[in-house]
């Protein structure tokens, strides 16, 4: 990487995270603590209604914090003050897997972050958080972008897996050989059990 990169990269990570953001931050995510959940339960019904009704029930799971598009944790950590841009990128990396292997199209992702902005935006007082709401639409965007990074690369490995499954439709010795074979490919997949 070369200098500028690195000065640019270190500058976009100091708009968004560090000691100048971490009182406003934390002045936000006071301001919208007791609000949050209602505001994500709002987030996954907005979700609910865009999804077709074949599609998995991805916002209401019977596990908590397992299935939920918007998991309360992530989104205080997201909100918080002391957020790095490394703890970001693996959030949103786990949260980019998570919701592939829940077969979130990347569309209803986006307009459920422009929700939860709205929502967001909604429930406090946008003169006094004004600095804070900037830096959270913009941690939006970086999360998405983090997201269809995780996205392409699970379709990526999906594409492979698809590879080596018709070729070894092609090589198989036999029809157990084709079936011990398959299932040992298809579990280094994640998702697959």
């Amino acid at each position: 990487m070369q200098h500028s990169d690195r000065q640019s990269n270190a500058t976009n990570a100091s708009q968004l995270y560090g000691p100048a953001w971490a009182d406003d931050m934390r002045a936000l995510s006071l301001a919208l603590q007791d609000d949050l959940g209602g505001i994500i339960e709002r987030a996954h019904q907005f979700l609910a209604e865009r999804l077709s009704p074949s599609a998995p029930n991805l916002a209401f799971d019977t596990n908590p914090g397992q299935g939920k598009v918007y998991p309360l944790d992530g989104m205080n950590a997201l909100l918080g003050p002391a957020l790095t841009e490394q703890a970001h990128r693996r959030l949103a990396l786990a949260c980019g897997i998570r919701h592939s292997a829940m077969r979130l199209d990347r569309a209803n992702l986006i307009h459920g972050h422009n929700f939860l902005y709205t929502q967001f935006r909604d429930h406090v007082d946008i003169v006094v958080h004004e600095r804070a709401l900037a830096v959270l639409g913009r941690r939006l965007i970086r999360d998405l972008a983090w997201q269809s990074e995780a996205y392409a690369t699970r379709q990526m490995s999906r594409d492979e897996i698809v590879l080596r499954l018709t070729r070894l439709a092609w090589e198989a010795d036999s029809y157990t050989d084709l079936i011990n074979r398959a299932a040992n490919i298809l579990h280094e997949l994640d998702g697959i059990d």
